[in-house]
């Protein structure tokens, strides 16, 4: 196992039983004085077509509510691999045929 940032053991990425998680990089709703944009080292789990961030893996291991509230369904959504930087990947909500 590895150890996280907050010093808890962690497991290595886990892509099994319909399951991912790790540590990564997430951008910030908001923004500093000068206008950029922050990132926030965040614990990502995707698990069984929902996703879901964490302040650390200790406290996803904890059964701790996820940073927003709630794990949200990817079923309206598609990744989009940035072209910029190719480790950096956007959640597009895919619009119905309606346009809604």
């Amino acid at each position: 196992s590895l150890s996280s940032a907050d010093g808890a053991a962690m497991p290595l990425p886990c892509s099994d039983g319909g399951e991912f998680h790790d540590y990564v990089l997430k951008e910030g709703g908001g923004s500093s004085m000068f206008g950029r944009k922050s990132w926030k080292e965040r614990f990502l789990v995707l698990k069984h077509g929902d996703i879901a961030w964490f302040a650390s893996y200790k406290e996803y291991h904890a059964g701790t509510v996820p940073l927003k509230g709630r794990w949200t369904s990817l079923a309206g959504y598609r990744l989009e691999e940035s072209l910029a930087d190719r480790l950096a990947v956007r959640l597009i909500p895919v619009l119905n045929e309606a346009g809604t």
